[in-house]
């Protein structure tokens, strides 16, 4: 194991003569002249892409089905933040949602529902819920759905950070999650602007 350890150290030391050989016979060759030459460039790009940080909790606590008729919306106790750590560019943001799964049975599942809000009960059906959520800063807000949204008008300048308040629509009377908590998300996407 000891030859081994010297034949490296004595190998490393003949490449180290070697490079610094050949760089001194390149820098005492001249410089041929041509009908052409080339000068090297370089740029550091900043950013690398949109950027945001979520940060918060959405809370409804304990709340009943929504009886026929009379169908509304139960704020938060909490609410989230969404800063664009983009140090140079606005975003555009977007959202979507996702269905909400029981905590102790991936059978009971509330389909997201856009249209809860104008439908009601018992238009809607069982087992469908509505999530929402406004931006304090531009007032403005949307119904989560599945798929990428865009949210709040104005992009998100660089640095800037949105005030999020959500809303719920609870499911009509007749769902699958009594006595269960039932969890769900807002995802939140930006697009550099």
């Amino acid at each position: 194991m000891r030859n081994s350890k010297k034949g490296n150290h004595l190998a490393g030391r003949r490449a180290a003569l070697l490079f610094a050989v050949t760089l001194a016979l390149v820098m005492v060759a001249p410089v041929s002249a041509a009908d052409n030459g080339s000068v090297p460039g370089q740029v550091s790009v900043v950013g690398g892409g949109a950027c945001i940080e979520v940060a918060g909790v959405f809370t409804f606590g304990l709340q009943p089905f929504s009886p026929d008729g009379a169908i509304g919306p139960t704020l938060s106790s909490t609410g989230a933040t969404i800063t664009n750590c983009d140090a140079t560019a606005p975003a555009d943001i977007l959202a979507r949602g996702t269905a909400a799964v029981s905590s102790t049975d991936a059978e009971v599942v509330w389909d997201l529902n856009t249209t809860i809000a104008s439908d009601g009960c018992p238009t809607v059906g069982t087992d469908q819920y509505g999530h929402a959520v406004f931006s304090v800063q531009t007032g403005l807000g949307i119904f989560l759905s599945l798929v990428d949204t865009p949210t709040f008008g104005d992009q998100l300048a660089s640095g800037a950070t949105y005030d999020i308040v959500p809303q719920l629509y609870m499911p009509c009377e007749g769902s699958g999650g009594a006595g269960h908590t039932m969890n769900f998300s807002a995802i939140f996407t930006a697009l550099q602007g």
